[in-house]
């Protein structure tokens, strides 16, 4: 605690006395006392289900699909202040309509996903954008003759490039990426054709690394480099990619064993590493998101004794269970099932998910979990700035 020590050797904050002092710790208890959680809602419809894909980088917008009537399922936006809406579909009049977002700007202002834009028993779902002007726009991929069947699954976060996946035929895929001026371009196979790309998961928010899964595991992909698996080259672990830091350095996602599925970091210094340890046992994990700087990350875990639970990561305390670290902060979760978390924003303090809600129902959520140090920092400034003491100056 360095900070309280250095505080108190002020001499004209001395002079304050103790009401100095408790007010600054009034605050700090107020500020670490924010954390928070609340369920997403749903859209109307006779079921009330909803799940929540991604989250923007600034933590105010949260996107991902929930019942909308008439058997069909709607994308959706959630803003902080304006709560749930719905997107629309590509082709409303479908028996069946359907469209899920899968991704969302840095600003929230710009969403990806795929949606039917036919009856899916003769096509499929094709990938869409959508912004407040242009509404749901169709992106085309026509490949083989299956144009229809294409997902959006990532953006850049100025939400001018999209990457996704787009089946060739019944039996294969590749991943992609698009940008308004190229259209879509495929990735193809690895260098030397060792393996082929699945689908490309997410890209970095300068929109410089995309990242994804091949035929022999996770990749990662740049302009320089092209196109690398993330595995030694003599290995093959299946698995993907699934998320990627800002400026692209760390990835993670899950590899599969004989026996478990497994969360994994990884990064040029490191390599893959596991995230799940002796702390918190696992036998299936995925690692879904990661903060901005690719210190921290979010993902979904079970073992024999649980069925599913969220869980958060960071290098200084390893896996945890998401709702433990809530529950120590205060945060009531009566009633609730936290089974994955999904996305995270870009400072690391706001977390989405989906679970079950105290009535049963599959529902999206939202959790705020503040920076401690950040808290008892911003308290003391108050304090400060409020007043009750001046700085000794630095001429005497």
């Amino acid at each position: 605690m360095p900070l309280l020590p250095l505080f108190l050797r002020q001499p004209s904050l001395r002079r304050g006395g103790a009401t100095t002092i408790w007010i600054a710790l009034i605050l700090a208890t107020n500020a670490a006392n924010s954390a928070s959680f609340q369920g997403l809602g749903h859209l109307p419809s006779s079921e009330a289900l909803s799940q929540a894909n991604a989250i923007s980088a600034d933590g105010r917008v949260v996107v991902g699909v929930a019942s909308s009537g008439r058997r069909g399922f709607q994308a959706f936006r959630w803003e902080v202040g304006t709560g749930l809406v719905g997107l629309g579909t590509l082709n409303s009049s479908l028996s069946v309509p359907y469209s899920e977002a899968l991704a969302v700007s840095a600003d929230g202002s710009v969403v990806a996903g795929d949606s039917f834009a036919v009856p899916p028993n003769q096509k499929g779902a094709q990938a869409f954008r959508w912004n407040e002007r242009d509404g749901m726009v169709a992106i085309p991929y026509e490949a083989a003759g299956y144009e229809f069947l294409s997902e959006a699954t990532g953006i850049s976060g100025d939400g001018t490039m999209i990457v996704g996946r787009g089946l060739f035929d019944p039996l294969s895929g590749e991943g992609f990426r698009w940008q308004e001026s190229t259209g879509i371009v495929g990735f193809g196979d690895l260098p030397n054709g060792s393996a082929e790309t699945r689908d490309a998961n997410a890209i970095s928010t300068d929109g410089r690394v995309i990242v994804g899964s091949s035929t022999i595991g996770p990749f990662r992909w740049d302009a320089t480099n092209g196109l690398l698996g993330l595995t030694p080259p003599a290995e093959t672990v299946p698995g993907s990619a699934l998320a990627v830091s800002a400026d692209g350095s760390v990835v993670v996602g899950y590899f599969d064993t004989p026996y478990e599925t497994i969360a994994f970091r990884w990064d040029a210094e490191l390599g893959m590493t596991r995230l799940p340890d002796w702390r918190i046992l696992t036998d299936w994990s995925k690692a879904f998101a990661i903060s901005g700087d690719g210190s921290i990350a979010v993902g979904g875990a079970s073992n024999y004794a649980e069925q599913g639970f969220a869980f958060i990561w960071d290098a200084e305390h390893g896996l945890r269970r998401l709702s433990d670290v809530l529950a120590a902060l205060g945060v009531d979760l009566t009633g609730w099932t936290l089974s994955s978390a999904t996305g995270i924003s870009a400072d690391g303090a706001r977390i989405i998910g989906n679970g079950f809600d105290p009535e049963g129902n599959q529902a999206a959520w939202i959790a705020v979990i503040p920076e401690p140090g950040t808290a008892l920092l911003t308290a003391f400034g108050i304090a400060l700035l409020a007043g009750f003491g001046k700085w000794p100056s630095a001429r005497r």
